[in-house]
């Protein structure tokens, strides 16, 4: 399997933190975000991972040379101007192509996840080939409470058929919010153009097409974004340490 971190973001809601660090590599913990991927995408025994990078990305790949090349084999896409979301991944693709077009992984790089993905790979992997993207789904968080997607009819492995949000808000309760955190067949971008684009029109064309699928998230996640939660992050991945050393 094939993998791509986006990683190539401004940082502007992290200032002042990244006024002179890069938004992956603010630390959680006293580890970088990025790693926290990297280490997942290892474990699952990713063979590629494509990494974007803009604002200060001669510091994200410094940090990827000494620390990852002999673990993972990388392919580093700096961006001149931002590509946006989909953008990016059409800039990436040569990295993410395969022959029999088979799904790849796409992790946002300002979120963080405890959920066990082997699951829900396993099951989305050999989906049919009608689902063009499959999406793990969180449970609406208080800077999106409305969510993204409308979830139908959900079978036995957890996963539904999704619509874009409905305006009603009387809908919320059968909305769920995009973890971002994604399988998506490479042939779902090679019809663009090169340059900048946004992911969501692609997404609410699948959803039309019946193409748009997706897995709700049970364990732990965070969307990093700001300071703030940041420093949540920091105090929760603390005190988990802290409660293991005295457990050992």
């Amino acid at each position: 399997m094939r993998a791509m971190i986006l990683a190539a973001g401004l940082g502007s809601r992290m200032r002042p933190l990244t006024d002179h660090c890069p938004k992956p590599l603010l630390k959680a913990a006293q580890k970088p975000l990025i790693d926290y991927h990297l280490e997942r995408l290892e474990s699952l025994g990713v063979e590629r991972v494509a990494i974007n990078t803009h604002w200060l990305g001669h510091l994200v790949i410094d940090h990827l040379e000494q620390n990852w090349q002999h673990r993972l084999k990388i392919d580093i896409y700096p961006e001149k101007a931002l590509l946006e979301t989909a953008g990016g991944i059409v800039n990436a693709l040569a990295s993410l192509k395969t022959k029999n077009d088979a799904p790849f992984l796409l992790i946002n790089g300002d979120v963080y996840f405890e959920e066990d993905l082997s699951p829900w790979l396993d099951h989305a992997l050999h989906a049919h080939r009608q689902v063009q993207a499959n999406l793990l789904l969180c449970q609406n968080p208080c800077h999106n409470p409305s969510g993204d997607f409308d979830i139908h009819g959900m079978d036995h492995t957890g996963c539904a058929r999704l619509s874009i949000k409905a305006d009603q808000a009387d809908s919320a309760h059968n909305a769920r919010t995009y973890s971002g955190i994604g399988l998506y067949r490479p042939s779902v971008f090679t019809q663009l153009p090169p340059g900048p684009a946004p992911l969501g029109p692609i997404l609410r064309q699948l959803a039309q097409q019946g193409g748009l699928y997706g897995s709700e998230m049970r364990a732990f996640w965070l969307d990093v974004g700001t300071p703030e939660r940041l420093n949540q992050l920091d105090q929760r991945l603390r005190h988990d340490k802290d409660t293991q050393s005295q457990l050992t």
